[in-house]
């Protein structure tokens, strides 16, 4: 893998390795110094020579081309890469209650270019409610990502990675400002930084923004993963209720959690004492000291409580009848998690004091 994220940015790494294999092919499976192209070599060979050289050459082509897609590794959105954001709709709902989903899910051809859609799924506090918004259509030339923006019908760059310390970049707004002034804003890097996941190290572009500027990357973007507040950059000015930011993302390769508590927690409203398929209620609700758990189902469940800024605050195992005490619980709105066999139970209970 450090090979790898090296070879992305060395091309010299890369045709290094290249011309390493093409040396040890032509030589019949030793190393050697020199190398001596085919049309240079004698003519007066067997039959059986000149197909060992056509498989040898076959076998380089293969190689060099296997060897080229390894080292160019990720590009951004790999079908399957899946983003989560907290929400909170924007201060109408308890902080982190809801999230949206960005997955990545197949490759298509918007504007006249091939592209990767990415559909946006926004999982609401209010009842439970989901919403489907538009997609997002990304493509990665080498060292940026494009969008496309359905307002001004073309693409335009994203995240861009060839960079150093006081470059100005220069983005498009994502939407139609009120100040037609504002359709252009700046990014000046900071720093341009490792950031490292499980094996993989990507890179983290720090950025700060003007305050004349309209929009903002509210820190920068990292390789991959793109914005860690949320996928498009937001405006400059931003309250704490507003939603973001990233709170996991992962692909077929990598994976990555920045907070404590799971990728798709959600609170919902609606917490009247809960009956449901799996045989389960809890009462009183609200409840003040005491919260008890009755089930009609035989299987154990396990279960975690979450108060509303998901953090973990108590695990446990369900008996067919567990009373749990909450005297040292503020008063607030708390999620419940309960599994069994694979299968998640999520709800709500108020303690009220």
């Amino acid at each position: 893998a450090q090979w790898v994220t090296a070879g992305v940015r060395n091309a010299g790494l890369l045709f290094e390795k290249m011309f390493s294999v093409f040396n040890y092919i032509c030589a019949g499976g030793q190393r050697s110094v020199f190398l001596i192209p085919h049309f240079a070599r004698p003519r007066n060979v067997s039959s059986n020579s000149k197909r060992h050289d056509k498989m040898k050459r076959l076998l380089l082509i293969s190689t060099l081309l296997w060897l080229t897609t390894f080292a160019i590794g990720q590009t951004f959105a790999p079908t399957g890469a899946k983003w989560y954001y907290s929400a909170q709709a924007n201060g109408a709902a308890p902080p982190n209650s809801e999230y949206y989903l960005y997955e990545s899910q197949l490759d298509t051809v918007v504007g006249g270019h091939s592209c990767k859609k990415i559909s946006v799924t926004y999982y609401k506090y209010q009842n439970g409610d989901t919403a489907y918004l538009p997609p997002v259509f990304t493509y990665q030339s080498t060292d940026t990502v494009f969008y496309y923006n359905t307002i001004y019908s073309r693409y335009f760059p994203l995240y861009i990675f060839n960079v150093v310390q006081g470059d100005t970049l220069v983005f498009h707004s994502p939407t139609v400002p009120f100040n037609p002034a504002d359709t252009l804003w700046q990014s000046v890097v900071d720093s341009v930084t490792s950031f490292i996941v499980g094996a993989d190290t990507l890179q983290r572009v720090w950025t700060t923004e003007p305050n004349t500027n309209a929009f903002s990357w509210w820190g920068g973007y990292i390789e991959l993963l793109g914005c860690p507040f949320l996928m498009l950059p937001q405006p400059h000015t931003i309250f704490p209720e507003w939603d973001g930011p990233m709170r996991c993302y992962s692909d077929s390769i990598i994976s990555y959690n920045f907070n404590t508590f799971l990728c798709d927690y959600r609170l919902t409203t609606g917490v009247n004492e809960i009956e449901n398929s799996f045989g389960l209620s809890i009462f009183p609700n609200p409840t003040d000291n005491q919260i008890n758990i009755k089930t009609t189902d035989s299987r154990q469940f396990s279960f975690k409580i979450y108060n509303s800024f998901g953090q973990l605050i108590k695990t446990g195992i369900l008996h067919q009848t567990t009373s749990l005490s909450i005297d040292n619980f503020s008063s607030g709105l708390y999620s419940i998690e309960f599994t069994a066999d694979n299968k998640v139970l999520r709800q709500c209970f108020i303690v009220d004091k």
